[in-house]
């Protein structure tokens, strides 16, 4: 009979990367110079894949955008008419912001390989990052809600934008919740994370229990360190 090949999607590099470092630790471990070698090796190109992969989501986002600009007729150097800038879809807006927070911790020397929505830290850890958009609604004015997907995770980034485009992102280490993130609600394949503000703290709303504040994880990069 023949053997199948294994197959692996793009999405799937991260969880491959942490699977050869594991290896890396296991052979230097047993003083396996060869396997130390070999593994090395696969993760330098499971990596170049990462950051090949990473790159090609970004040239497709830039040009998707690219394509709904538009420009101010001009004559004799006054504007006579400018075409409203269509707004990105969510998804293309969620994939900027995660770019643009993940270009940010790069400043400040905290490298994250990944793609979508899940990326590692350079000790393997998992951080998956969720974003949405205030809503200019009455009823929605103060409110986010977002999704990830319902797997393991080290470190829960949720990516809050305001309606001044202000995003206020919270750090959230999964272990810190306990028994909180256990009872949040999930559907879909994903678990979900209702956000709200009042004044100036924001709460993480559990859905049979009392709302917990998570203002103190707001810009806590150092939990990712």
């Amino acid at each position: 009979m023949e053997r199948r090949k294994a197959m692996c999607s793009i999405q799937e590099l991260p969880e491959v990367k942490a699977k050869i470092l594991e290896k890396v630790k296991l052979s230097a471990q047993g003083g396996d110079i060869s396997a130390i070698s070999k593994w090395s090796k696969a993760a330098e190109q499971c990596e170049k894949f990462i950051k090949e992969s990473s790159d090609l989501t970004t040239r497709i986002s830039n040009f998707t955008a690219s394509l709904w600009q538009t420009r101010a007729i001009n004559l004799n150097d006054q504007p006579i008419s400018t075409k409203p800038k269509l707004k990105l879809s969510p998804k293309l807006e969620g994939s900027r912001a995660r770019r643009e927070w993940i270009k940010m911790l790069s400043s400040e020397a905290i490298l994250l390989n990944g793609h979508n929505k899940r990326y590692y830290t350079e000790g393997g850890r998992s951080v998956s990052i969720a974003f949405a958009n205030e809503i200019d609604r009455p009823n929605l004015i103060d409110k986010w809600f977002l999704g990830l997907k319902d797997e393991p995770t080290d470190i829960a980034v949720l990516l809050c934008q305001d309606l001044e485009g202000k995003v206020n992102d919270f750090v959230l280490p999964v272990a810190e919740l306990k028994s909180t993130w256990k009872t949040l609600s999930r559907s879909g394949g994903e678990i979900k994370f209702n956000i709200r503000r009042r004044q100036s703290e924001y709460l993480l709303l559990e859905p049979n229990g009392e709302p917990i504040s998570i203002s103190k994880y707001l810009g806590k990069y150092q939990i990712i360190k």
